[in-house]
């Protein structure tokens, strides 16, 4: 049935029971999602497959509707389980990620989470006692390794209930969202709709997901691609650099013009900038220590009596560490450089390419770079490479 841009796919409801049977999914074809594949298992479960077109992704959701409580009829009771089971089950193996929806007509105990605690959370106030359908539930969840997700997202207590019980004025919690444990459906939030009209005495229910990124790209044989490309930027040091090198330092090039020859030389891609990073930051901070750790000082004493008379001893401090920083930076530059370069001259690759890495890492830091653009003169630069 297609109406105002929404789709609405539903099972036929059983004959002999149309009443207490029928699911449904409401699908808006206007947003950036696409429904496919809707099955009709029964009068209690159907499935469909939502596809995302912003972020290529599918899913699988399960809409069910179990056999209320005070049905006298186990055998219906024991045959939507089973059914449900195979469901799950059957879905599996496209390997995409399942979210299960419905009424369930159980009820949950808090005690749960003690003997099932990846199956039961204790994020939410629950009932006190565990109904026969409650335990049907779990022993599902068990053998497929789902999680109920509404006990595991913390929310105010009038914000969980999904039913009120018609004598007792009571909410409970018995509309589920239920996904595997390792999932890669992160469910963000799962609230109650109060405003939200739909002819029904459930409150409507909101989930919020977010579907984790795969790279559909990657083949199995991508683990060895950083290798060859290591590899090759490893060959492309040829034993003439050496003498470029030397002709970039004796006319006392800027920054920028030994990183070009320096990339010319070896692949970008195979170079790990945040681990060279962090050499240069661990060098520099153990040969300012004491300094640094002063620094820290002066400005927690700042942040604790705020006068201008500590901001004024902070802001000092901070100064002259940062150009401490800066000199030491250069410095460390100018020693990978020539460390390279001995490198180089006894044809050891293998040790030059990590100076390499080094110096790019180093070079290639944003906030480096822009200080010095607007503090360091140009004369600096030709002073120091």
């Amino acid at each position: 049935m297609d109406k105002n841009g929404l789709n609405f796919y539903n099972s036929n409801p059983d004959i002999n029971d149309y009443r207490n049977t029928g699911v449904g999914f409401l699908v808006n074809d206007q947003s950036m999602i696409t429904a496919t594949d809707f099955k009709e298992v029964d009068g209690r479960i159907a499935t469909i497959k939502i596809h995302s077109k912003a972020t290529k992704q599918t899913i699988n959701l399960i809409g069910c509707y179990a056999p209320t409580e005070s049905s006298n009829d186990e055998v219906s009771k024991e045959k939507f389980y089973l059914k449900l089971n195979d469901t799950i089950k059957k879905l599996k193996l496209n390997k995409l990620p399942i979210l299960t929806l419905g009424d369930y007509n159980c009820r949950l105990s808090q005690d749960l989470h003690t003997y099932y605690p990846n199956i039961i959370g204790k994020a939410i106030k629950l009932e006190t006692e565990t109904s026969e359908n409650g335990m049907k539930l779990i022993n599902l969840c068990k053998t497929l390794n789902l999680r109920v997700m509404n006990s595991f997202t913390t929310k105010p207590e009038h914000r969980t209930h999904t039913w009120v019980h018609p004598k007792t004025q009571m909410g409970h919690v018995i509309d589920l969202v239920i996904t595997e444990n390792n999932s890669k459906l992160l469910v963000c939030d799962i609230h109650n709709s109060r405003s939200m009209e739909a002819n029904t005495d459930h409150y409507m229910i909101t989930t919020i997901l977010k579907l984790k990124y795969l790279n559909n790209n990657k083949t199995s044989n991508d683990k060895s691609k950083p290798k060859r490309k290591q590899s090759k930027a490893i060959h492309a040091l040829t034993p003439d650099y050496p003498k470029i090198l030397n002709t970039l330092l004796q006319n006392k090039c800027q920054l920028n013009q030994v990183e070009r020859a320096i990339t010319q030389a070896a692949n970008k891609a195979a170079i790990p900038y945040k681990s060279a990073t962090k050499r240069w930051q661990y060098n520099i901070s153990n040969l300012l220590k004491d300094e640094i750790k002063h620094r820290r000082q002066l400005r927690l004493k700042w942040l604790n009596n705020p006068t201008a008379a500590n901001k004024s001893l902070y802001m000092q401090a901070s100064k002259i560490v940062n150009n401490k920083i800066k000199l030491a930076k250069d410095q460390y530059i100018k020693d990978k450089m020539n460390e390279m370069n001995t490198y180089f001259k006894k044809h050891d690759l293998h040790l030059a390419y990590k100076m390499v890495d080094d110096i790019l890492a180093t070079i290639r830091n944003h906030s480096y770079k822009a200080k010095r653009a607007h503090q360091i003169k140009d004369s600096d630069l030709q002073y120091h490479y």
